[in-house]
């Protein structure tokens, strides 16, 4: 699910579903099949943990997906897009995508240190960071999100700070 074929109205519609992107989706539903071969589609998601969300229609997006860990540098890539505003375009805003931690203690506090360093942003830049922790209650969902969000991305980085193969970057160059 991660990796499958999506096209752009699909990925869309899967990105504007989960609400991680504002605007209507152009289907209401997107299907697909568990690994396992039952029928099931993504349809309206409930609200993300996170901050910033909905990313705004028409905006460019530099987008990072990754587990929340602080060897993936989330925070500070918020302090180096804050940092480089004057040199980006007007319309670009930073996505940061993340499995919801629920019970992972570690996962969560890195999480709570990403928004907090969020919190302190002026509202000017704060409105261009968003911060999106998806759920895990169906991994091949969750899966399908980050499928779709890295497709509908203008840029997709990884600002990690130590990465035995750099996994989310081959996979959005597949995409």
């Amino acid at each position: 699910p991660k990796n499958r074929v999506l096209d752009l109205d699909e990925a869309w519609s899967v990105a504007r579903l989960a609400g991680i992107f504002a605007g209507e989706p152009p289907f209401d539903a997107i299907p697909f099949v568990h690994e396992d071969g039952r029928p099931d589609a993504i349809r309206q998601m409930p609200s993300l943990a996170g901050a910033g969300l909905p990313v705004p229609t028409g905006v460019r997006t530099i987008v990072q997906v990754g587990r929340w860990d602080r060897l993936k540098g989330a925070r500070e890539l918020i302090g180096a897009f804050a940092s480089n505003l004057a040199v980006l375009p007007e319309d670009a805003h930073l996505l940061i995508v993340g499995p919801d931690p629920n019970r992972d203690e570690a996962s969560a506090e890195v999480l709570g240190e990403v928004l907090d360093r969020w919190d302190l942003l002026p509202e000017s830049v704060a409105g261009r960071v968003h911060i999106a922790a998806v759920p895990m209650h169906d991994r091949e969902v969750n899966a399908t999100v980050v499928n779709a969000v890295q497709r509908v991305a203008d840029v997709v980085t990884q600002r990690s700070l130590v990465e035995a193969f750099g996994l989310p970057v081959a996979e959005a160059m597949w995409k």
